[in-house]
């Protein structure tokens, strides 16, 4: 896990957007450049703020990364993957 980001009961899919952005940048450039590259899950509760098909938080996020996420894989196997991506990323870092 990343982290956990809490939200209010009212947060819109721009400021879920901009939260999670702004808890990216906190790590700085090469993180955020790592985390566009590579990311391939997006998780949530599936309410409509957070998948809806043209402005939920998940398509503003694809926009952040320039990117459609990479689709289809079921859950263990994204999990794997975020695994394996972030063990090598601060394997790799000096953090």
């Amino acid at each position: 896990m990343y982290a956990v980001i809490l939200f209010g009961k009212d947060a819109t899919a721009n400021r879920v957007n901009q939260v999670l952005t702004q808890q990216f940048d906190k790590d700085g450039p090469e993180f955020v450049a790592y985390l566009k590259e590579f990311l391939v899950a997006y998780v949530s509760d599936s309410a409509a703020v957070m998948i809806g098909p043209k402005a939920g938080a998940k398509q503003k996020l694809e926009q952040w990364i320039n990117r459609r996420r990479i689709d289809g894989e079921p859950g263990y196997q994204a999990l794997r993957r975020i695994t394996k991506m972030f063990s090598i990323y601060f394997r790799n870092s000096n953090r």
